[in-house]
């Protein structure tokens, strides 16, 4: 799998975006990659909740 990471300076932030795509995957391969994508979403989005909660509290 490759992954890309751009960070992108918003300000007061920083913008993070992930994009995966599979390496030397046959058809089926990939459609049952893209078939997890929301399960991936879900897990990546997860990671980062707890961070801005505690950023919050200052």
């Amino acid at each position: 799998m490759s992954t890309a990471v751009l960070l992108t300076d918003q300000g007061a932030g920083t913008r993070v975006d992930l994009s995966w795509t599979p390496l030397d995957a046959t058809p089926e391969e990939e459609a049952f990659f893209a078939s997890r994508m929301g399960s991936m979403d879900a897990g990546r989005s997860g990671s980062f909740e707890p961070r801005d909660r505690f950023r919050a509290t200052g």
